[in-house]
Parts: C-alpha cells; structure tokens; sequence
C-alpha cells in the first residue's frame, strides 16, 4: 500500500520516479503510515529491468540508478520473517496471503536483468526511530544483498527524519559525492 491519485508533482503515484517533489511526498506517506511488514519488490523491479532504462527510454549517457527504499523485510524470498517459507506461519500481525513461491525466482530475474544493463541498485532500510529494532536489523538483512557491490557503498539504514538529508539532497546534488 502506497500513495495513488495525489495531485500532480505531490506523490509518486506507486510508479517510478526521478522527481524530488513525488519523492518527499512518498517518504512523508510512508512517516505518517509506517508498515514494516509485507513488502514485495518483485514487480516493480521487473518494470524497471524491462522498460526504463531501455536506449528509447533513458539516453546512455545517464548513469542508471534504483534506489530502493523500504520500511520492511522484503517478502519476496520467502514470506514474511514468522512464516519461514509458510505464508501462514504463526505471525503475529497476521497471515501473509500474498506470498506465492515463484517470488524468490522472480526477483533474482530482475536482479539479473538489472546487472546487465549496469544498472547501479542502492538500498535504503528507512527505519521509524533512533535505536535499531528487531524488525531494522531483517530489513537490512533482505534489502543489503540486493544492492551493488560494494554493499557498503551503496546501503543506508536512515531513521525516516534523516532521509532527506541524508539521501535525496545528497542523491540529487550532483556536486555531492
């Protein structure tokens, strides 16, 4: 669940997005609806593989970056964290009925078709306060590996204030390191 149908420019309306506005607009969503559980990333990254970073899409002079930004363990893998690979494990925030076992296999197609277009894949754990919680430290563990080598390089864990200042004004700024 995401932000849809905002006025123009306010939101990313759930798609892809360059535009810092739609950005801010998707992290303030995201402060004031914090979820930490159940997101999936399969689809999104597959419409990114397939479509836009194509040569009709993006000129090849542009570096080509994802960003992902998450506030949860990616499911994909395996289903939610108490699930252990049973969508309807004992979870205590309840079942995960969205989980089908062709997501592991979904999302390491994506990643492959996102090497090779040398596509660069940062990764954001956006966690809700100052001290790690359980549910940060899965988070981080699901989204480091997804992310280009060196992990380091290229992995955040930012509490949901310091996003912008540490991530989009420096993202953006090309004079930035």
């Amino acid at each position: 669940d995401h932000p849809t149908n905002c006025a123009v420019g306010q939101c990313t309306d759930g798609l892809l997005s360059g535009n810092l506005q739609e950005l801010m607009g998707d992290i303030d969503w995201h402060e004031a609806n914090y979820q930490r559980q159940w997101t999936y990333i399969h689809d999104a990254l597959q419409d990114v593989a397939d479509t836009t970073f194509l040569p009709a899409n993006s000129p090849p002079h542009r570096k080509h970056v994802v960003v992902i930004i998450a506030d949860g363990g990616l499911t994909d893998i395996d289903g939610d964290a108490c699930s252990a690979g049973n969508p309807c494990g004992q979870c205590p925030w309840g079942c995960d009925q969205k989980w089908q076992p062709t997501y592991p296999g979904m999302l390491d197609n994506a990643q492959q078709d996102l090497r090779q277009e040398n596509v660069i894949v940062f990764g954001v754990v956006m966690r809700r306060f100052n001290q790690y919680t359980y549910q940060d430290d899965y988070a981080e563990l699901r989204l480091r590996p997804l992310v280009t080598d060196p992990k380091d390089d290229h992995f955040m864990n930012l509490q949901l204030d310091e996003i912008p200042s540490q991530l989009l004004d420096k993202f953006c700024d090309p004079s930035s390191p």
